[in-house]
């Protein structure tokens, strides 16, 4: 044991990446996609809605020996990413993160566009679309900045978010509707892609493995839809969250 310590140890030293079975010491950021809000069973994490049933806890769950330090947090911005941030210890090998939907006002625009018209809807996507664009960019150069000089031999992965809305089928919300909505996530999708890319982070993009169990879609839904508890609308379910674990385990075991 005490070899094997050492090897890891050397490994990081020199920059080269810890073998995929090693124990990883894991930290979990981000906003409520990354904490579980919709999946249930949130134990003592109060308004952070910190479940179970996140894939951060699913991936734990599958890698033996894994330390998890567990910050992600419903409604979290970027700004509270790089708080959370300031808890990441230098041996860090794992970071995961989801943000900048509550920075677009993804609650507003749900609000928005189940409440009011077509067109309203896409008038409030396009405002959102415009500072994802316009804005946004900053802040996740900023976030992300922070967690590779806090984490520098950790492999970091921003988790990003999927299509809400199935293309077809019908379920009480109309086709505008589903169809601006989608296309505010292909422009968080972009946008994210591009400064991971940037700032040597891993994108993984959610929209593919939820084709065909969006809101709206004839298979098992990995999305809530209107949902009671409301704040837990719009988000992945226990499913939806096991979506996020298989994606993130294809990408970190390969």
């Amino acid at each position: 044991m005490a070899i094997r310590t050492l090897i890891l140890a050397f490994l990081l030293v020199i920059g080269l990446a810890v073998p995929a079975n090693a124990a990883d010491d894991y930290f979990a950021l981000g906003d409520s996609y990354s904490s579980g809000l919709g999946a249930g069973k949130y134990g003592t994490s109060g308004k952070c809605k910190r479940s179970v049933n996140a894939y951060p806890q699913l991936w734990v769950n599958e890698h033996a020996g894994t330390k998890l330090t567990f910050l992600a947090c419903s409604g979290a911005t970027t700004a509270d990413v790089m708080t959370q941030a300031d808890s990441i210890n230098p041996g860090a090998t794992l970071v995961t993160l989801s943000v900048g939907g509550t920075d677009a006002g993804f609650s507003d625009v749900m609000v928005t566009c189940v409440l009011n018209s077509a067109q309203a809807c896409a008038n409030r996507v396009a405002t959102a679309q415009k500072f994802i664009t316009d804005i946004l960019p900053g802040r996740l150069d900023a976030a992300l900045a922070k967690i590779k000089a806090k984490a520098p031999n950790a492999r970091v992965f921003l988790l990003g978010y999927p299509h809400l809305f199935a293309d077809g089928g019908s379920c009480g919300f109309s086709a505008g509707m589903r169809n601006a909505i989608n296309a505010g996530a292909d422009t968080m999708a972009a946008v994210e892609s591009e400064r991971a890319s940037t700032a040597g982070v891993t994108f993984v993009d959610m929209r593919p493995p939820f084709i065909g169990h969006n809101v709206c879609a004839a298979g098992s839904q990995y999305l809530h839809g209107i949902a009671s508890p409301l704040e837990e609308s719009f988000h992945p379910t226990k499913a939806g969250q096991f979506g996020y674990f298989r994606a993130l385990a294809m990408v970190t075991d390969g």
